[in-house]
């Protein structure tokens, strides 16, 4: 039973975990969207500075990030209680 409740709490992690994901993508579109007009008026028509270089790269560079993590999580297979199929021998030697 204690084995179960543990493995109950890693699966609500890696849950949670896949929540705030998705809610930090949400975020960072709804950014994107809200300050795309000030962007083009103030960044897009300018030379390139390094200024601009790493403007540029801290406004692009997340998406890239949260795409790999979104590859990443969808190349994980996970099942809830798996957590507790790799511990029961363990525990057993342990005995």
């Amino acid at each position: 039973t204690n084995l179960m409740s543990i493995a109950l709490y890693v699966d609500a992690g890696i849950q949670a975990s896949k929540y705030c994901n998705v809610g930090t993508f949400a975020v960072l579109i709804y950014d994107y969207c809200i300050t795309l007009d000030a962007e083009s008026q103030w960044v897009w028509h300018r030379k390139w500075t390094f200024v601009r270089f790493i403007f540029t790269a801290s406004r692009y560079l997340p998406f890239f990030g949260i795409g790999l993590t979104f590859v990443a999580a969808l190349r994980t297979q996970y099942y809830p209680g798996e957590s507790v199929s790799y511990a029961i021998p363990y525990t057993r030697s342990i005995r």
